[in-house]
């Protein structure tokens, strides 16, 4: 920046500061002088600033006479703002510190803003949140997650370069972690045609610095992967005859990217319509069989068993034969009976479950040594008690940005213990909510829920039950595709972050002169699944 550019910035910034403090804008002029406020304090390196930002964006999304669309600029500028704060407090090996409460912040204001916008006529700026909301997820290892909102940035508009940009980056960091040289090439070829595809598209949208971000990465898969570009990718399916209910159950996976398999990132396509991921080769004892395989088979398997019930809840259309002569009274407030708004809640439980029991191996494989009943995903990480938790010893200085990943998907749960100032995710607490009803108490779903209120209420109506969590089918149904997702990122997570430790765990073997012998195991054939 030139000394009078910069000279302009420090007197508009001062500006901005002064308008914050006497508060009299209201409206659209409120708000630009507000991003202003942010983005300059942000370019000039102005905590000060950006911290009185903070306070101004506060001020106006609790008035309830803001609109939706003004409050969700409002989310994503206060966004901006904890960005701004986490580069400045977080610099060299801080940037890798677990906790960072601004990054918590600016996950929360994004997704905020991406709620209050939905719907909006503004593409760019909503293409603008989704693009952010990737590259903050994808900054602490959640690359599965990150990838789905770059492409919701890019359904919105194909052209849109800085989520093509991000997504060819994130792509080349998949095909990096892959740990099949086959997907491998499938993923490096998709960062290269959109990487390519940023560059030629970004016109005035880029700056010049992630221009040649771009560019930079672009350049060193082309070195990189220069013999291997050449060739051919083969085939990720042996493809076989499928019936057509099998073919339709397949399609439907893909579209909804719930297959475990890392191709399945990259669209609903034929090669990534395969449950292949398993874990990668790791070292025991040599008095230990495959407990860590038989463990995460079971995880795998009842995530296909959920991801079937999901399936068949949502997308059956005719009443089965187990609900004929099973009386039920009609309560008149358009009640959800049926075997399949059942498997619907199946694969909502199942799912749910999966998340303490990851956390079940990751406290075996990383010796963490928690007693069995306290191990939860949400409290894995921690020690003492919750008014006075601290990480738990060990993992502050372990550099696995995927057991990190885990680590911050565990935080989109909620706890009743949190403030709001400590949600991620705005659902998780309906969610949690929707859990606990479901095990322990009464979940009632109903077809048209259109003037009656949600949730739990004290009172009963003539249309509503004091004892029952009432919710329409749809939000259900959307929120266990939603855990499903979830539950699938988990896996590949989960499987990642071994692939880390075991790479680890060999540069030490290697030091200490320690040999190890290869053991082959075979797949379970299909046709001994009865």
């Amino acid at each position: 920046m030139q000394a009078l550019n910069h000279e302009a910035a420090c007197r508009i910034y001062r500006d901005a500061l002064r308008t914050e403090q006497g508060d009299s804008l209201r409206g659209d002029r409120e708000i630009q002088a507000l991003g202003t406020l942010i983005d300059l304090a942000d370019d000039l390196g102005r905590e000060y600033g950006l911290v009185r930002a903070l306070t101004w964006a506060e001020r106006i999304v609790v008035r309830t006479e803001t609109p939706a669309f003004a409050r969700g600029l409002v989310h994503y500028f206060a966004a901006n703002a904890w960005s701004g704060l986490r580069h400045l407090r977080r610099q060299g090996a801080a940037r890798l510190e677990w906790e960072q409460p601004e990054y918590e912040r600016e996950i929360a204001h994004l997704r905020h803003a991406k709620k209050q916008l939905d719907g909006s006529r503004d593409i760019s700026r909503r293409c603008q949140v989704l693009t952010n909301l990737g590259n903050a997820l994808d900054s602490r290892g959640r690359l599965v997650e990150a990838i789905a909102e770059w492409d919701a940035a890019l359904q919105l508009d194909a052209t849109f370069a800085m989520a093509l940009g991000n997504r060819g980056m994130g792509f080349g960091w998949y095909g990096r972690v892959c740990y099949d040289p086959g997907h491998r090439l499938y993923l490096v070829r998709a960062a290269l045609e959109g990487l390519t595809a940023a560059l030629a598209k970004g016109g005035g949208q880029m700056m010049p610095d992630a221009r040649q971000a771009f560019a930079n990465y672009k350049q060193r898969i082309e070195r990189g992967f220069a013999g291997s570009l050449r060739r051919k990718p083969r085939r990720s399916v042996r493809r076989r005859r499928w019936t057509k209910a099998e073919t339709a159950y397949r399609r439907w996976c893909a579209h909804q990217r719930l297959f475990l398999n890392d191709l399945n990132d990259l669209g609903p396509s034929e090669i990534g319509m395969a449950d292949v991921l398993t874990l990668p080769d790791h070292v025991t004892p040599l008095d230990e069989g495959p407990t860590l395989i038989g463990f995460f088979n079971q995880l795998k398997q009842e995530f296909a068993a959920a991801r079937w019930l999901a399936y068949e809840g949502l997308m059956s259309d005719r009443v089965h034969f187990a609900d004929r002569d099973v009386t039920l009274i009609n309560t008149l407030d358009y009640p959800a009976y049926s075997l399949r708004a059942e498997q619907v809640k199946l694969a909502f439980r199942s799912t749910y479950s999966l998340f303490d029991k990851i956390a079940f191996f990751l406290n075996d494989y990383f010796a963490l040594n928690i007693p069995e009943r306290l191990v939860t995903l949400r409290t894995l990480w921690y020690d003492g008690k919750p008014s006075d938790r601290r990480l738990r010893p060990g993992l502050e200085g372990t550099q696995n940005l995927f057991l990190q990943a885990l680590f911050w998907l565990s935080k989109d749960f909620f706890e009743p213990e949190m403030s709001v100032e400590q949600e991620m995710e705005p659902r998780s607490e309906r969610t949690a909510s929707v859990r606990n009803e479901l095990e322990h108490k009464y979940l009632k779903l109903h077809e048209i829920l259109v003037g009656r209120p949600k949730g739990r209420v004290k009172k009963s109506s003539f249309d509503h039950d004091r004892l029952a969590y009432s919710m329409s089918r749809s939000d259900f149904e959307d929120e266990t595709l939603a855990l499903l997702r979830r539950g699938r990122s988990a896996l590949i997570y989960l499987t990642f972050a071994v692939r880390v430790e075991e790479a680890r765990k060999e540069v030490e073997r290697g030091k200490k002169g320690v040999l190890t012998m290869p053991v082959l195991t075979d797949a379970w054939e299909d046709d001994w699944k009865r």
